[in-house]
């Protein structure tokens, strides 16, 4: 884990079978704030096992956009504007965005108001992520 005072929000890989355009959702049961995300390489090492988080994230680059949903809202809000993943390179980001990079995958750290529900769309056959926040 990257930052002791963080808590794992969430830790999981979506898959899919067909090449496209996909939609992937993250509910949590309570509000939670998200401040940091980490999207996996292919090679990531063994310290990520005790999350459950095996797979990596595949083909090598993809797009991806996060949406998330603030409080009783009905509408959905960029998280930050779209970004290229690419496993050995940094994203293309919003510069008020950190992010940095190594061997194993990218990470961003992120200023997020609550939120309930996270969307993320890509053309990813396999995305492997963490979130982490309070």
């Amino acid at each position: 884990m990257r930052h002791p005072g963080l808590s794992v929000l969430f830790a999981g890989t979506f898959r899919h079978h067909l090449p496209g355009d996909h939609v992937d959702e993250v509910r949590f049961d309570e509000p939670v704030i998200i401040s940091a995300i980490e999207i996996m390489d292919l090679h990531a090492p063994e310290v990520y096992e005790s999350l459950s988080v095996y797979d990596g994230s595949c083909p090598q680059d993809f797009p991806v956009d996060i949406f998330f949903r603030s409080g009783g809202d009905e509408c959905f809000k960029r998280l930050s504007h779209p970004f290229l993943y690419y496993s050995s390179a940094p994203p293309l980001l919003d510069q008020d965005v950190e992010a940095t990079e190594d061997d194993y995958g990218s990470y961003w750290n992120l200023e997020v108001a609550e939120t309930d529900h996270l969307v993320l769309r890509g053309t990813h056959d396999c995305l492997t992520m963490i979130l982490y926040g309070y």
